[in-house]
């Protein structure tokens, strides 16, 4: 901030700092001791601009321009408020977005899909026997050995049963899988409920789920489950939308981005066995492309 000079009097210098305001030039204006006013500049590279107008206001500062120019400073000092306070409402803290530790923040939508998962993993003996689930099934199939038998081309769906597109996530094969899904779910599903809502997150949830479970099924086959492509997608999007659109309060720490990122090239290496890769990539390339285009929007 660069004083740029002086006016005799409060009303020239708080004329003469609207006009600045409304010509996009950051200004205040203070008294002096000897009665003056100062005028100050924030930002370097509009110093010499603004020697001119101040040149230029003191030769006649009764110009119509300069009256004019208060009712469009105010109308933009009034617009920078309004979008302040409405920055401020989206960009909370960690105690806003999970505010009751009772209930550790979760939402309705986020609530449900973890009740889901952790009822039917109970009810499957702990992951070890879907055989009663199969309805839930992309497709029925059963494995002998190593082949994989009753590949039908999603003929069920075909037939009405669309829901087998996207209940696959709620199957779970052994506790530290469980664990660690609907671990990562509390985390990512509070943060987009919290922000847009349970409608956007169920919608963003049912996507994620098609796309994953699809990219999963035409490059492995029906052999999978778990709600983890779901989860990459939360975290493409939040990660993403983040990025572009700071003002949308969705933030996600480097630490949590790198481990998760790390344990998707570890699981893509083979370093890990039995893991839906192509549903993690293809749930989070979706993620990402939709925070992309909803930064956009700002939808």
């Amino acid at each position: 901030m660069r004083l740029i000079g002086y006016l005799p009097s409060e009303k020239e210098a708080s004329t003469f700092g609207n006009f600045l305001y409304s010509q996009d030039i950051a200004n205040d204006v203070e008294p002096e001791s000897d009665g003056r006013w100062a005028v100050w500049v924030h930002e370097e590279e509009k110093i010499p601009p603004s020697k001119e107008l101040l040149d230029q206001f003191q030769q006649n500062p009764s110009a119509s321009i300069y009256r004019e120019s208060e009712k469009k400073a105010a109308e933009l000092r009034s617009k920078s408020q309004k979008d302040l306070e409405t920055h401020q409402r989206k960009i909370k803290d960690a105690r806003q977005i999970f505010p009751d530790r009772k209930t550790f923040g979760v939402g309705m939508v986020t609530a449900v899909l973890i009740g889901v998962c952790a009822l039917l993993f109970v009810l499957a003996q702990m992951g070890t026997n879907w055989n009663r689930f199969n309805v839930l099934k992309i497709t029925e199939f059963d494995v002998t050995g190593n082949w994989m038998e009753k590949l039908t081309g999603l003929t069920e769906v075909k037939k009405g049963q669309v829901w087998r597109l996207f209940t696959p996530i709620f199957f779970h094969f052994g506790f530290p899988h469980v664990f660690f899904n609907l671990w990562g779910l509390t985390f990512l599903g509070s943060i987009v409920e919290a922000r847009k809502g349970p409608v956007k997150l169920l919608g963003l949830v049912l996507v994620l789920a098609l796309i994953s479970n699809m990219a999963q099924y035409l490059l492995h086959g029906p052999a999978f489950g778990g709600i983890s492509g779901v989860l990459y997608g939360l975290l493409g999007y939040v990660w993403i939308r983040g990025r572009l659109d700071p003002s949308s309060g969705f933030y996600i720490d480097k630490g949590s981005l790198i481990m998760m990122l790390g344990w998707l090239v570890v699981c893509w290496l083979k370093l890990i066995p039995n893991v839906a890769n192509a549903a993690h990539i293809g749930g989070l390339v979706t993620g990402m492309l939709i925070g992309y285009l909803w930064a956009g929007r700002r939808a």
